[in-house]
């Protein structure tokens, strides 16, 4: 039998410092994954990757149930809208600048303007050329909507420069006129 000596209990020691350290750097990398100024920012660029590609099945993730924007659009209606105006586009590419996000008390507010490009059908390109001009920033505001870190959901987008540019406009509208076309 092998006496038992100080190097073989040093060695257990920095096992378990080494364990120990590698579980605090996880935790602390999972905290800082978890934030929710990170989750918010990680869903807002999962938004604008869902409206680029024009996609409902998407967007039906980011969405709140109780969705509902300054144009009255419903969460069914914004889904609906998403896929009227991007019937019109071929390629759609959205490009945030002067991006801020604020936090308090379990809501996030993304302030942001983007650069659209694209091609398309000659509404397409009228829709770009008036994104393109708004003075003003889109505001989406996001709501932590359970215990878990990463359940955010948006539940409205506002931008006062478009207040009056979707006037009478109803989600299905341009659906419904290329289906009697």
């Amino acid at each position: 039998m092998r006496p038992l000596c100080n190097s073989h209990f040093g060695g257990s020691r920095l096992t378990i410092l080494l364990v120990l350290a590698g579980a605090l750097i996880l935790a602390l990398l999972m905290i800082r994954h978890w934030s929710p100024r990170r989750v918010v920012e990680r869903q807002q660029v999962a938004l604008v990757d869902a409206l680029q590609d024009r996609s409902a099945k998407k967007l039906d993730r980011l969405l709140a149930q109780d969705y509902l924007d300054q144009w009255e659009f419903d969460r069914e209606e914004a889904k609906l809208a998403v896929q009227d105006f991007g019937s019109q586009f071929i390629i759609l590419n959205l490009v945030p600048e002067e991006s801020s996000t604020s936090l308090k008390d379990g809501e996030a507010t993304v302030t942001a303007r983007f650069t659209v490009s694209g091609n398309g059908s000659p509404l397409a390109h009228e829709m770009i050329r008036t994104a393109n001009k708004l003075k003003e920033p889109f505001v989406f505001h996001w709501r932590k909507k359970s215990a878990w870190p990463g359940d955010w959901k948006l539940v409205r987008i506002e931008n006062v420069d478009l207040s009056a540019q979707l006037q009478g406009y109803r989600p299905g509208d341009l659906k419904r006129a290329m289906e009697n076309y």
